[in-house]
């Protein structure tokens, strides 16, 4: 059975949150650890190269759209 578009997202924002709490507790390989929400944000968005468009994050990572409209997101 497929999954619907809702399962999708929802396993999705978990997936992400856990990584956005994961930069903040553990940080990088480098040992850098992420100051702030924003701050580990930045990072990912940096890593998916989309040039801070939080739009087409949201897309690479299956993420409602709109998930990060409110956020504050700065590319470090």
């Amino acid at each position: 059975m497929d999954k619907t578009i809702e399962e999708i997202e929802a396993a999705a924002i978990l997936k992400f949150e856990s990584c956005i709490t994961d930069l903040m507790i553990n940080g990088l390989p480098s040992g850098q650890v992420a100051a702030d929400r924003e701050t580990a944000i930045g990072w990912v968005t940096e890593s998916f190269d989309v040039s801070g468009d939080r739009e087409l994050l949201c897309f690479h990572m299956d993420l409602p759209y709109g998930y990060l409209k409110n956020e504050q997101v700065q590319v470090h």
